[in-house]
C-alpha cells in the first residue's frame, strides 16, 4: 500500500496518528478524521499486510515477516505536536503491553500549517515521510548472518530522522552468552558518504545510483546481520523526501531521509510495492 495523506492546518497529532494507523491497517479515506484533507488524500497499490493486535488507539501495527512465522511489530505514539516510532520484540493484545521496546524516536511533526506525508506499508517495510524531513522506517532484515538463523529473535527495527542510531529490540550477544536487548544498528551501503547523485552512463544519460541497504550490528566493531527488505540506499544528493523514483525495471520507490549518525546511510529509497 502507498498513501499520500494530506492534513489540514492546525491538525491534531492524535487524530493524524490515528489516521495513519488506520491507513496502515487498511482503513478507507472516508473513515479518517477531521484533521485529514480527504480531497487530497489517496491510497493505491496492493492491500496492506498490517493489522492492529490491540485497539488502534494504542498505535501498534504488526505484519508477518519473510520467515512466515515472526511478526514485525511497530508502534506510533502521539505526543503533543510530535509522533514517535518504535519497534517491539513482542506485543500482547490482551494486556496491551510489549517487551524490549526500542527507544521512542520522533518521526512526525506538525505546526499550524497544512501539509502532506507519505506512507508505504508492504510485507517488506513500513515507512512514513514528511516534506519537513521528519521520517520513520520500520525495517525488516533478511536472516543472513548465522546469529540471525531461526525465529527466536526479532529481525526488525526502526530508523528515524533523529541523530541516533537505528535500533533492533533484541539480538544474540557477540561478547557473552545469551542476548542483548535494544541493539544499535547501522544501515550502510557502498554509497555511504557519497554525495554525487547523477553520474553519466555509457549512453551519456544521467542516472541515480541505488544499491542494497545492509544492517550492521554494533559490538565494538560492526557485524553484518543482513540486507534490508524493500529498500535501497541512494546517494545523499539525489532528491528530497517524498520524491518518487522508477528504476530500470519499472519498480517505484519513495525517497526517505534519515538523520542517523555515521556510518548509517542517510538516503533510503523505499520500494512502494
Amino acid at each position: 500500500m502507498f498513501a499520500t495523506y494530506a492534513f489540514n492546518g492546525n491538525a491534531s497529532m492524535v487524530q493524524v496518528v490515528a489516521d495513519v494507523v488506520a491507513l496502515i491497517c487498511g482503513g478507507s479515506v472516508a473513515s479518517l478524521s477531521a484533521s485529514c484533507n480527504k480531497a487530497l488524500t489517496t491510497v493505491a497499490g496492493a492491500a496492506t499486510p498490517y493489522s492492529a493486535p490491540s485497539a488502534q488507539s494504542f498505535g501498534v501495527v504488526q505484519a508477518t515477516c519473510m520467515d512466515g512465522v515472526s511478526k514485525k511489530i511497530f508502534r506510533l505514539v502521539a505526543t503533543s505536536n510530535v509522533a514517535t516510532l518504535q519497534a517491539y520484540d513482542t506485543w500482547n493484545g490482551a494486556t496491551n503491553t510489549g517487551t524490549n521496546a526500542t527507544t521512542a524516536r520522533n518521526c512526525m511533526y506538525l505546526d499550524a500549517n497544512p501539509g502532506t506525508l507519505w506512507i508505504v506499508a508492504t510485507d517488506e517495510i513500513l515507512a512514513i515521510g514528511m516534506a519537513n524531513t521528519y521520517c520513520g522506517i520500520g525495517f525488516e532484515i533478511k536472516r543472513e548472518a548465522p546469529f540471525m538463523v531461526g525465529t527466536s529473535r526479532p529481525c526488525w527495527g526502526v530508523v528515524t530522522n533523529s541523530a541516533y542510531a537505528p535500533e533492533m529490540p533484541r539480538a544474540k550477544s557477540m561478547t557473552a552468552a545469551g542476548d542483548q536487548v535494544i541493539v544499535p544498528v547501522y544501515l550502510t551501503s557502498p554509497l555511504n558518504g557519497l554525495t554525487f547523485g547523477f553520474p553519466r552512463g555509457a549512453d551519456d544519460l544521467n542516472y541515480n545510483q541505488m544499491l542494497p541497504c545492509f544492517a550492521m550490528l554494533q559490538y565494538g566493531g560492526y557485524i553484518y546481520a543482513g540486507a534490508i527488505r524493500g529498500a535501497m540506499c541512494g546517494a545523499e544528493a539525489i532528491g528530497a523526501v517524498g520524491d518518487n523514483y522508477t528504476d530500470d525495471i519499472g519498480r517505484n520507490y519513495l525517497l526517505i531521509k534519515t538523520g542517523a549518525p555515521t556510518p548509517s546511510h542517510k538516503t533510503i529509497a523505499v520500494l512502494r510495492g
